[in-house]
């Protein structure tokens, strides 16, 4: 192989490397960017649906009725399996049917948990109110502190950024303020999301855009491919329309230096006719200059110019 043609191999690798990686590294970063917006997107819907839900539980719940709960409310609970024994006060019990309604309501989204909870004599949120027939939150529990809590305490409802895990598993939460008569925020409608739902979603969202990534990268890939071999054949044939070109231009030299050489034999021999040679050397001249103007604009065609 020749050092021009190992060279220009080289150059084509090289070449093709370069848009291997451009390809990758611009498809990565639109992967990338699809895939931080798509979740945010998602989780932002999903967000706002879980605090619309609290709302409504909120807007449904009496806050003069909840300021009135004590104790003495709260249903009966098993000490040994937590299980509720015995239903609490008909304030209590009219608190758990919103609650239970709210949550039965929301057919397309998976409500596990949904209650009520309010700060303490010591500053501790608590719950007050559970619905929950089988394992439900002891009057006074304390809640499981995060930072969504204050903010909805003041009166805007807020959905927890991060999950968080108690007893009960890992959730999310949709925090809503319930408000008495006089506009005061006296108790807290807490919604739990299971966080393994939401992480599923989230997983197959990055996944179907991790595989369509690919997916575009391989065509890309594949599409560049296809049109450098096109073209790699291209310059083959216009290599040996070159070769061929050289070749006939050197007959044609050939054969006018033989013309010459038969001049010059003439001129000796006193034989040759010159009006003759002119139109034999004209003749020659014109079908040389035709030869060269097909082969130029071949070229030219092959060449896209």
């Amino acid at each position: 192989m020749s050092k021009r043609k190992k060279w220009v191999n080289n150059t084509n690798r090289l070449f093709f490397l370069i848009i291997c990686i451009f390809m990758i590294v611009v498809t990565g970063a639109v992967g990338v960017h699809l895939t931080v917006r798509s979740v945010r997107e998602m989780k932002s819907v999903r967000w706002n649906h879980m605090e619309s839900v609290s709302n409504m539980a909120a807007m449904l719940i009496d806050g003069d009725e909840v300021e009135k709960i004590t104790e003495a409310d709260a249903p009966i609970l098993d000490p040994d399996t937590g299980r509720r024994i015995q239903d609490g006060s008909e304030r209590s019990c009219k608190i758990e049917k919103i609650l239970l309604e709210v949550k039965a309501a929301q057919k397309d989204m998976q409500i596990p948990y949904i209650y009520l909870v309010r700060y303490n004599s010591e500053g501790k949120l608590v719950f007050i109110v559970d619905p929950e027939l089988e394992t439900p939150a002891a009057y006074g529990q304390e809640v499981v502190s995060t930072p969504s809590q204050p903010i909805a305490w003041t009166g805007q409802s807020k959905v927890d950024d991060e999950p968080y895990s108690d007893e009960w598993g890992e959730y999310y939460t949709a925090w809503s303020p319930v408000k008495n008569s006089a506009g005061q925020v006296v108790a807290l409608v807490g919604v739990d999301f299971e966080a393994s739902e939401i992480s599923e979603q989230i997983s197959f969202s990055i996944m179907m855009i991790v595989i369509s990534t690919v997916v575009l990268l391989i065509l890309c890939i594949t599409c560049f491919l296809l049109y450098s071999m096109n073209e790699q054949r291209r310059a083959q044939q216009l290599g040996s329309e070159i070769a061929d070109l050289s070749d006939n231009l050197k007959t044609m030299f050939d054969e006018i230096e033989g013309i010459q050489t038969t001049a010059e034999t003439d001129e000796k021999s006193a034989e040759h006719n010159d009006e003759d040679f002119v139109k034999y050397i004209h003749k020659k001249t014109r079908a040389m200059t035709k030869r060269l103007r097909e082969h130029t604009d071949y070229m030219m065609q092959q060449a896209n110019v």
